[in-house]
């Protein structure tokens, strides 16, 4: 469980991080940036697959805030998520 919730931070990070330095963002004039509402409605529901430290990795991102997911073929695990 402790790989998954680090494996999330680490990517929600990451992807915070591209977000706030919009500096190298090229913006079109029809450019807005997403609220966290508009976040949630993205994540709820829906699965995050890929490759962590060449192992699988799936996070499945539940509508009450909890995560279920994987790593590698063996580890399974719980956790939760917000946005603030």
């Amino acid at each position: 469980m402790y790989r998954i919730t680090l494996t999330v931070l680490c990517l929600a990070g990451a992807l915070l991080a591209g977000c706030a330095g919009s500096s190298d963002i090229v913006k079109g004039d029809d450019y807005v940036p997403l609220s966290g509402d508009e976040v949630r409605k993205l994540i709820t529901g829906n699965t995050l697959r890929g490759n962590f430290r060449a192992s699988p990795l799936i996070i499945a991102f539940h509508e009450d805030g909890r995560t279920t997911g994987r790593l590698g073929f063996t580890g399974a695990g719980r956790g939760t998520w917000s946005i603030e």
